[in-house]
């Protein structure tokens, strides 16, 4: 899918869940293992992802700082460079959790 389209389907998807009195929280797009040109894009669009939640005041959770090193998705943490195994869901959960709380649930 064009990065353009992640991207805009996720500020209406802010907007959508913001109409219907929900918090929204968007997370980043998680990098991919050995694929520096694939990666390159995701930066970009995950930076731009960023800056759209600091202006609208949507919480950001950068998956990438807990299943990446180096712009790279952990190799242990994949089963195929794309899909994660499931050691890395916890370090998932462990965001999600922290901001639930940060939110008051």
């Amino acid at each position: 899918m064009p990065p353009e389209r992640i991207y805009d389907n996720q500020v209406q998807a802010v907007a959508y869940w913001r109409a219907h009195n929900v918090i929204p929280v968007l997370q980043s797009v998680i990098y991919k293992a050995d694929e520096p040109g694939t990666n390159a894009i995701i930066r970009v669009l995950n930076a731009r992802l960023q800056a759209y939640c600091a202006s609208a005041q949507v919480d950001y959770l950068d998956l990438n700082a807990v299943l990446a090193e180096h712009d790279t998705l952990r190799a242990d943490l994949s089963t195929d460079g794309t899909h994660l195994k499931p050691d890395a869901y916890p370090r998932w959960a462990g965001l999600v959790k922290a901001e639930l709380a940060k939110l008051g649930f």
